[in-house]
């Protein structure tokens, strides 16, 4: 519920549980790029989402002949506490991450000009001095 409107609005953990039926096309489309990038990479990968100031795991595939840390699929982290929050807030503006008592350091990296990864890191708010 929105406070100031009274209004009800889905949030992205109905996502997580629609990943379990197939009705979001995010989350149904995703798979198999997910599966790719393990192919490719041998590394775990994860589809999230931030949520306020912590991550959602909407699905995660990892290498079957590898050690990894499995992906908690609808599992809410803390932003700064995982790679995925990290980069999910290299696009908050400064007072955002003030308001999640986080600061960022993060820059995008491009090639052919499309976003290609993130590089990033956050802290509490006084971890940071510029």
């Amino acid at each position: 519920m929105t406070p100031d409107t009274l209004a009800y609005r889905l949030g992205w953990r109905i996502f997580a549980l629609a990943a379990r039926v197939g009705e979001s096309r995010l989350v149904a489309e995703a798979p198999p790029i997910l599966r790719r990038l393990v192919r490719e990479l041998g590394e775990s990968v994860h589809l999230s989402v931030r949520q306020g100031a912590q991550v959602l795991t909407l699905l995660s595939e990892s290498p079957e002949a590898a050690i990894h840390a499995p992906g908690r699929v609808g599992a809410l982290t803390p932003l700064a506490t995982t790679s995925a929050g990290r980069v999910l807030a290299t696009d908050l503006a400064e007072a955002n991450l003030e308001a999640l008592g986080l600061s960022a350091v993060a820059d995008a990296v491009a090639a052919a000009g499309e976003l290609s990864a993130a590089i990033g890191g956050t802290a509490p708010g006084d971890g940071i001095v510029a």
